[in-house]
């Protein structure tokens, strides 16, 4: 019989409450581009905010999309306004990286 601990372990997804929360994480914290906006912002909707501004300032981020549409999802497809997303982790991490 499983713990409460790692039946919570098996639950979450490498210590994130889903997929989609794990790989927003994921390339805030290892994209360079991504980690230097975020060290700047301390909330996730102010991030997007300041997303969105820097794929308009720096075209090669959004070069090749059709009509310079900008990409709203990570390089793996994950919608950065997905409602799986737990705001409130990414918030905290986004609070430990400033």
């Amino acid at each position: 019989m499983m713990t409460k601990d790692e039946l919570v372990q098996v639950e979450s997804y490498n210590g994130w409450k889903n997929y989609e929360t794990w790989n927003v994480s994921l390339w805030i914290v290892n994209d360079e581009r991504y980690y230097n906006i975020a060290k700047k912002t301390r909330d996730y909707t102010y991030f997007l905010y300041a997303l969105e501004r820097e794929y308009h300032l720096q075209p090669s981020w959004h070069c090749g999309l059709p009509n310079g549409l900008i990409k709203n999802t990570t390089p793996d497809g994950v919608s950065w306004i997905d409602r799986r997303i737990d705001v409130g982790a990414i918030n905290k991490m986004l609070g430990e990286l400033a």
